[in-house]
């Protein structure tokens, strides 16, 4: 399973609810206030599905929990994890991730990638801890993008796998598959962040990658992405290079085992 440090116990957890929300946001403000804004529109607009909060004689402490990813239905992604500073360097972050990953487990869920960041105040990196909790429960650094966030502040993902539950062998091979690129997309959460949306093809090569890129750059985006499946972005990688794209690092295992996604990025 998911890497554990503590002896199997009862879940901590408790599904958030409506009345939960208002104390959720203040506990995620106390760290981030933009996360606690992302937060609040979220809970409005999408509800509380895969969403925990931890309770201590009542009261929330903490909030933890996930989406699945819309591509990989056993691939869970992280949503807000935070704990009230009160109760920080007790160990209740970590029951609370650890809680997490044995409701991941039992859900039947393979892979959780953690979507954080190198934000530092006053020189000091925000999500250090957070960081050091993941890497002691096996969480691997797989990309990194410089300036995603903001200049200076990168977008760092992290892989955790659980090891109980393998997807199917995927034999890498090279496809004689192009690519159609379909436009380009905002990243609702970053100013600047452009993503590439593109479409398999029949026809080999890119096809217009070169006018999304000057699309890019009319429009003055700060960083333009692309994210493709691993034998795909090795079918094109040559142009995907000559358009300017370098690679940020891989998920490893995204879509089956062997097959991973490639993250490149481009500043226009």
């Amino acid at each position: 399973m998911f890497k554990t440090l503590f002896a199997d116990k009862t879940p901590m957890l408790k599904p958030m609810q409506p009345k939960h929300v208002a104390r959720v946001v203040e506990i995620i403000s106390q760290t981030d206030e933009d996360d606690a804004s992302e937060a609040l529109r979220s809970f409005e607009t999408y509800g509380f599905d895969g969403k925990f909060v931890l309770l201590r004689d009542g009261f929330v402490i903490g909030i933890t929990g996930y989406a699945v990813d819309d591509q990989a239905q056993d691939v869970a992604w992280l949503s807000w994890h935070y704990l009230d500073e009160r109760f920080t360097g007790q160990g209740f972050g970590s029951g609370l991730f650890e809680d997490l990953l044995n409701h991941l487990n039992s859900a039947g869920f393979r892979m959780l990638f953690i979507e954080t960041s190198d934000y530092e105040e006053d020189g000091a990196p925000v999500y250090a801890a957070a960081h050091r909790m993941y890497e002691k429960f096996g969480a691997r650094k797989t990309v990194t993008m410089p300036d995603y966030y903001a200049p200076g502040e990168a977008k760092i993902i992290y892989g955790l796998e659980n090891q109980q539950r393998p997807a199917p062998q995927f034999e890498m091979t090279a496809p004689d598959k192009g690519l159609s690129i379909a436009g380009l997309e905002e990243d609702p959460e970053c100013d600047g962040v452009l993503g590439i949306r593109w479409e398999e093809s029949d026809v080999p090569g890119t096809t217009t990658l070169a006018d999304a890129v000057w699309q890019a750059r009319q429009s003055r985006a700060r960083l333009v992405v692309f994210v493709l499946p691993a034998d795909l972005s090795m079918a094109n990688e040559t142009d995907i290079k000559t358009a300017g794209f370098s690679p940020c690092g891989n998920l490893p295992d995204f879509y089956a085992t062997g097959l991973d996604q490639v993250w490149w990025s481009l500043k226009p």
